[in-house]
């Protein structure tokens, strides 16, 4: 099989120069805070915060997409594991337990 040549009227491919970024990072982006997430597996969370459990947060984890965890954006996959976003996943539950109180 012969290998195709290249087109005289395509351009060649731009050229990355010292001016030229290849890739802009989110760090390198002064429009945008940085990202505040503060990832805890739900061990770390249960033992950071006294009147959490492992089982109560893996139960959270389960049902997340109904129970509007998901939603809250506090639930991360990094592969087969799912994180915690501590600051979310509080203020979900501390706004969950009030909406049951009332």
């Amino acid at each position: 099989m012969a290998r195709k040549t290249p087109s005289a009227e395509m351009p060649p491919p731009p050229r990355a120069s010292a001016s030229t970024p290849v890739l802009t990072l989110a760090a390198d982006n002064h429009d945008q805070p940085p990202p505040t997430a503060i990832l805890f597996t739900a061990q770390q969370l249960a033992d950071s915060q006294p009147a959490l459990t492992v089982g109560g947060i893996r139960s959270d984890l389960f049902e997340r997409r109904t129970n509007g965890l998901q939603e809250a954006g506090a639930v991360i996959r990094r592969g087969r594991a799912l994180l915690l976003d501590g600051p979310v996943y509080i203020a979900w539950l501390v706004a969950r337990g009030r909406e049951r109180a009332a």
